[in-house]
């Protein structure tokens, strides 16, 4: 047992599981205990005996609030309640060790069973009859069945063996398919459907296993059937009779469909369908009088809530290996008729296998706990709540809910809006980089967790010609991301594709003083987390279609060690007066200001178009969205190859990638035209 540590001088009642958290928690929370806790006095110490129970432990089983004495169970009154706490506990942190232990098994089952598919290959491949052919080629077609129910779409061993287990099971097939050809049987037709059918069994079984969190319905429904419980129980008491009753007719229809969609083999799922029953029978009988048929619905939430197979779930049947004297393993089915058949499609006979009854995990768990002494087998109290505990924490684990943890910040992204905001970022910074099309994903976090701002001056006046346009500052701002995001971060993955995966928690201080609940949210790549597998660096060219390129680190690391040039915190302003409207003549090409007055009393005709401002720092540059901004452009970067076919259309001859680059940045009012070989700008 480990030890505990808690709060000995100060605050005596606070309790944590370990010292460490203990002092985390006095550093977190220091400065807004001034008022309840002599905050000098605290000294972290550890419990030299239990303290409150068997484990030394007082706090709720609520993971979510674990060291939080503001969610101290309190209700834990008795040792009968505390002993069953503790056997809940247990039986979470037994399911946990089980779960892992399950994935170690069944990755070594998923690479037993490819191995089982070559050696039927090879033996159909060595056969020298028919009948053997199509046998074996039925072996090989079920052990690819199991090899592929038992992968880990997130482990790539899990992966590379089932789909061997696939190719050898095709070429089991076609091993069958050539014998048959040759043979010509009787009933050569009848044996080339089977074939088929095999065929396009293995077809099914090489399409990608994706990995997905699995969301219960069961819950969602449930949950939505309490609220809507709740909100017909405030507004009967507000007397708003008619919202009432219709509110818990929608409970009760939400309740059915928590039955419905409920998943028997999940503890979670079974009681979620009664606690929703509940619910909703206690919103109708509140509106009783005022639903005309409340009677015969009440009495089916009451049945719901007596559900045999909710409160007794009907057991598990599976596949018993004479031969091996074990269970087939991911092999389970809800009846012994289900597990016969089974038998039948996939081994022709029942002579070496057998269907029986699973043996309850749960239970097994919990005579191991009895033995080792961690519950009293003599308490059924304890018994139950460590059963209770592990089923539960099964749950969880087989819903994909384990924790995703930030292992690095290698690798790059290509994401545009990242590009971006990066490219923004380090203009505010002062930093030279040329346009970039990848950015290193420590970058891109480091940005997150260093934002700037800008501040401006009381003499700041954007839209006005009086005040100083200049009168700004960049500054920093508070970050919505911890400050120790990083690896060992926990996050929770709210969207993926084949490389990247955005991820979440909760906003920090102090915008989540200012916004309760707030979230964050980052897009990362898959291998920088551990709830998937790392793709291979050939894996992610082969995505991209491309080729690696060196990371922007460097290119960024070089621009900081370059002697500072003029164009360096120096950009060469142009011309045009930030205070007032740029605009263009589409007919004649003229680029012109107008102040606020004119543009009001009509001096820009319908001929004249707004466009921008672009600041280029990496070349010293601030120009205008037009053509003459165009040919700064092109001058600075020394090139000549180009002709102002009119005022109005400019010709730019095998262009560099950076012209092109540079030029499309220019699109808006202009339309830019390339072809690779030309570009041509106009309006």
């Amino acid at each position: 047992m480990p030890d505990k540590g808690w709060i000995d001088i100060g605050a005596p009642e606070l309790t944590f599981d370990d010292p460490a958290e203990a002092q985390t928690w006095i550093d977190e929370n220091k400065d807004e205990m001034g008022d309840e806790y002599d905050t000098d006095k605290l000294e972290v110490r550890l419990k030299e005996k239990p303290q409150d129970g068997p484990d030394g432990d007082i706090k709720s089983d609520d993971s979510e609030h674990k060291g939080d004495p503001k969610h101290e169970d309190t209700s834990l009154d008795d040792e009968e309640d505390k002993r069953i706490a503790a056997a809940k506990r247990a039986g979470e942190k037994a399911a946990r060790e089980q779960h892992a232990k399950d994935l170690e098994t069944n990755s070594q089952n998923c690479k037993e069973a490819a191995d089982k598919a070559e050696e039927a290959r090879d033996a159909a491949s060595n056969s020298q009859s028919l009948e053997e052919n199509l046998q074996e080629a039925n072996k090989a077609v079920a052990a690819a069945k199991e090899a592929k129910q038992l992968a880990d779409p997130r482990n790539k061993e899990d992966r590379d063996n089932a789909k061997r287990a696939a190719e050898a099971a095709r070429e089991a097939i076609d091993e069958a398919a050539s014998e048959a050809a040759s043979d010509n049987p009787d009933n050569l037709d009848e044996i080339m459907d089977e074939l088929e059918d095999l065929d396009s069994q293995v077809t099914e079984l090489e399409q990608p296993k994706k990995w997905e969190p699995k969301v219960s319905q069961c819950q969602g429904h449930a949950k939505q059937a309490q609220d809507l419980a709740e909100k017909a129980s405030e507004e009967y008491a507000d007397d708003d009779l008619d919202d009432a009753a219709g509110h818990a007719e929608d409970s009760y229809d939400e309740a059915k469909k928590a039955r419905e969609s409920c998943d028997l083999d999940k503890v979670r799922d079974r009681q979620a369908a009664i606690d929703a029953a509940k619910a909703a029978e206690d919103a109708l009988r509140d509106s009783e009088n005022l639903i005309d048929d409340a009677e015969e619905k009440i009495g089916e939430m009451m049945e719901q809530q007596n559900d045999p197979d909710l409160l007794n779930p009907p057991a598990k049947w599976g596949i018993w290996s004479i031969d091996e004297s074990d269970f087939v393993p991911g092999a389970e089915y809800n009846s012994e008729q289900e597990a016969s058949d089974a038998i039948d499609s996939m081994y022709g006979n029942q002579s070496k296998y057998q269907p029986r009854l699973l043996p309850d995990p749960a239970k097994e768990a919990a005579e191991k706990a009895a033995d080792e002494g961690e519950i009293d087998p003599d308490n059924p109290g304890e018994e139950e709540g460590f059963c209770c505990g592990f089923e539960e924490e099964m749950d969880r684990l087989s819903e994909g809910k384990e924790p995703c943890i930030v292992t690095n910040l290698e690798g790059i992204t290509t994401d545009p809006d990242a590009i971006e905001q990066f490219m923004a970022f380090v203009q505010l910074l002062g930093i030279p980089l040329p346009p970039i099309k990848e950015l290193p994903i420590k970058d891109y976090v480091f940005m997150h967790l260093h934002p700037k701002g800008i501040e401006f001056g009381d003499n700041y006046h954007e839209d006005d010609e009086e005040g100083d346009p200049n009168d700004w500052s960049v500054v920093d701002v508070p970050a919505w991301i911890p400050e120790d995001f990083g690896p060992g971060f926990e996050v929770d993955v709210v969207e993926d594709d084949h490389l990247d995966a955005v991820v979440t928690s909760e906003a920090r201080a102090p915008i989540s003083e200012l916004i309760p609940n707030a979230v964050w949210s980052l897009k990362l790549k898959k291998g920088n987390l551990s709830c998937y597998e790392e793709p291979t660096p050939e894996e992610v060219d082969s995505l991209l279609g491309q080729e690696s390129k060196p990371t922007l680190s460097k290119v960024i690391s070089d621009a900081k060690k370059q002697p500072v040039k003029s164009n360096v915190g120096k950009v060469k302003l142009s011309k045009w007066d930030p205070n007032q409207e740029v605009m263009v003549n589409w007919e004649t090409g003229e680029v012109k200001q107008f102040t606020r007055t004119e543009l009001l009393d009509g001096s820009a005709g319908p001929e004249w178009e707004a466009t921008r401002f672009i600041t280029l720092p990496e070349l010293g540059l601030q120009v205008v969205a037009a053509i003459p901004g165009a040919i700064e452009i092109l001058k600075s970067l020394n090139f000549t190859d180009y002709s102002e076919v009119s005022p109005v259309t400019l010709q730019i001859n095998n262009p560099t990638p950076e012209i092109s680059d540079y030029m499309g940045r220019l699109a808006d009012p202009l339309i830019v035209n390339d072809s690779g070989n030309q570009i041509t700008l106009e309006y």
